[in-house]
């Protein structure tokens, strides 16, 4: 595999214009992907109007080929899509979506041979519309790490942060989700990393947003109410003179994560018995 710069695929500064058109993109995919159902949100008065801000949320769709995690993207587009200050967030997206053969590949995995064969045009016509639009979201490719890839998806995260960008992780696990929480996953150490380094090499205190969703699992599914509950930024300083200040800081996001989660499960199964 060769290693393929950031920038080949067309990843550019955020303008006036690219905002835009960033709205209208993300608000068609939240129409399609969100179609008829209702959204509960909490805490949106601690989101960050402005400046760097990295957030962490739980991938409960994760295990939900092609369609779950779009969902996901979607309800947390959706959450910073609000007035009066809207933001435009940067996802983590595997680097195969930016490809156009990588990704009708991988379209084409989860098709019986018939149907890819029947389907072909189809597929490719989707993939040459879904690309632009991808990278319209503001997506950042998560590269391989054979020949320094994730090193290169780390320095461009740092970077979209040091510009005061929105970076979001959605943490999936799905081999490991019933052992901590059926919504939610075991964390990795990626968004306290980034905290970290920036914390160290440029004595920047980014504030780390905690949020959990429920009720974006399985298919389509009209009128299912979603969930997602925003909690206090969080920050790096106060773990810098722990033993493992990353993981740490990655366990205290998860356990705050879960009680959002806690949270959001309890005024569900309140709503049901009022109902």
């Amino acid at each position: 595999m060769r290693l393929v710069s950031l920038f080949s695929f067309g990843i550019k500064p955020f303008t006036v214009e690219a905002n835009r058109f960033y709205q209208r993109v993300g608000r068609f995919f939240a129409t399609v992907f969100l179609l008829f159902n209702k959204r509960d949100f909490k805490g949106l008065e601690n989101k960050i109007r402005d400046g760097p801000n990295i957030i962490v949320t739980n991938h409960p769709a994760a295990d939900k080929e092609m369609i779950g995690p779009v969902k996901d993207v979607a309800i947390i587009f959706s959450a910073y899509d609000m007035q009066p200050n809207p933001r435009q967030l940067s996802f983590l997206a595997s680097y195969e979506v930016f490809s156009k053969k990588e990704f009708v590949g991988t379209i084409s995995k989860h098709l019986h041979p018939i149907f890819r064969i029947l389907l072909k045009p189809l597929i490719q016509l989707f993939v040459k519309y879904a690309i632009p639009r991808i990278k319209a979201l503001g997506a950042i490719p998560v590269l391989s790490s054979e020949f320094g890839g994730k090193r290169e998806t780390l320095e461009r995260i740092k970077e979209c942060l040091r510009e005061g960008r929105v970076v979001v992780f959605l943490q999936s696990n799905v081999l490991h989700q019933s052992e901590i929480h059926p919504y939610l996953g075991k964390f990795r150490n990626g968004a306290a990393f980034i905290a970290y380094e920036l914390h160290r090499m440029y004595g920047m205190n980014v504030p780390v947003t905690p949020i959990s969703i429920c009720g974006t699992e399985g298919f389509i599914r009209p009128f299912k109410k979603i969930h997602v509950n925003i909690g206090k930024s969080m920050f790096i300083q106060s773990f810098i003179k722990a033993k493992s200040p990353v993981r740490s800081f990655t366990f205290a996001l998860e356990a705050r994560v879960r009680d959002l989660l806690e949270e959001s499960l309890d005024l569900k199964r309140l709503a049901h018995t009022q109902e």
